[in-house]
């Protein structure tokens, strides 16, 4: 517990993912919001290894969204698109 306290990258990251999470509530006409990524889950290892998704928000008009909380630096922001699009094209 307390290496993971010490962590300043880990911290800014709860800071972050817990800031969003209070954002998306106070934008309003939610319906629910839950945190997905704590506990235990299972999932087919034969298709390959699945990360779930930080929250499952419920939007009042009844619609399910999944969303990863990423923090960047807006200085390597462009990379990161860069990263993910090539990771995208390697998948497919």
């Amino acid at each position: 517990m307390d290496e993971s306290l010490a962590n300043e990258a880990r911290l800014h990251g709860w800071r972050v993912q817990n800031l969003f999470e209070a954002m998306i509530i106070c934008l309003g006409s939610i319906r629910l919001i839950t945190t997905e990524d704590a506990g235990s889950y299972y999932y087919d290892e034969g298709v390959g290894a699945v990360k779930p998704p930080d929250f499952r928000v419920v939007r009042s008009d009844g619609q399910q969204v999944l969303i990863e909380v990423k923090n960047l630096d807006p200085r390597t922001y462009k990379e990161a698109l860069i990263n993910e699009r090539d990771l995208k094209q390697k998948q497919q």
